[in-house]
């Protein structure tokens, strides 16, 4: 089974490289590094006026609340619904699922790949919380960007966005597999990302998917009580990949 699932996943890999939903990976995060250089520039001294000392922190956790509220649900929309294109465009699934190998192994592999850049564009917005705090502190070296940068914070903080995205990702890879329309993949997405901005500060966030992220990124991601929403998301998660597979191998591809 293993050496199964590893020959599909290789395969999968190797199909987006050189593709958009590759070099989305750095884009996505570089506009969120754009947008807060800018807010910053902007609006600094009130940004860091109330953690003078913790700069790092500061700017950290703004970049992840735009991240995790307004460009994380649309950016897995997005890479699901172009990696699921790659085989909706030629019309290849009927190929691949005469091929050798099993159905759920495709499914699985194609969910491998999203987590995988997903999770890998998490650390490329690591990397550039880096790059604009020691920008933004060339510029205005009183905001003590001199300090080490938190690596452990941060990290461990993208890691619980990324487990509580995992029904996001989950949810929206069997989406883009189901229908071949990008149109269709792409709405559900707004249409989620748009409910979550609804949702996001009432008692029902806790619970939904789609706001869980940025309530990490807004508060303490450290709090046992947002914690447990995390879980939540990532149980949710586990088991939208398993009846997304099954109803991918069960469904009639025409």
């Amino acid at each position: 089974m293993i050496n199964i699932l590893w020959k599909a996943t290789r395969a999968e890999f190797a199909k987006f490289k050189r593709t958009l939903a590759f070099w989305m990976v750095i884009l996505a995060p570089l506009l969120i590094l754009i947008l807060q250089i800018g807010m910053f520039f902007k609006y600094g001294d009130f940004y860091l006026a109330q953690v003078s000392d913790e700069p790092w922190q500061t700017f950290g956790q703004n970049m992840l609340t735009y991240w995790s509220l307004l460009m994380l649900p649309l950016f897995i929309t997005l890479e699901t619904a172009l990696l699921a294109a790659l085989e909706h465009n030629q019309k290849n699934l009927k190929t691949l699922y005469v091929q050798p190998l099993p159905r759920w192994s495709i499914y699985i592999a194609k969910m491998i790949a999203n987590f995988s850049l997903i999770g890998l564009s998490m650390l490329v917005l690591v990397l550039f919380m880096f790059i604009g705090g020691k920008f933004f502190g060339y510029f205005f070296p009183n905001f003590n960007f001199n300090q080490p940068f938190p690596l452990g914070w941060e990290l461990q903080a993208v890691a619980e966005i990324f487990i509580a995205s995992c029904f996001m990702i989950a949810f929206h890879t069997w989406v883009s597999m189901r229908w071949p329309s990008f149109v269709i993949a792409s709405a559900c997405g707004i249409a989620c990302t748009v409910a979550g901005l609804f949702v996001f500060g009432s008692d029902q966030s806790y619970f939904f998917p789609w706001t869980i992220p940025g309530l990490l990124a807004t508060h303490n991601p450290f709090d046992p009580k947002y914690l447990y929403s995390m879980w939540v998301a990532f149980g949710a998660g586990i088991v939208a990949i398993g009846a997304g597979t099954w109803s991918i191998i069960r469904r009639d591809v025409i």
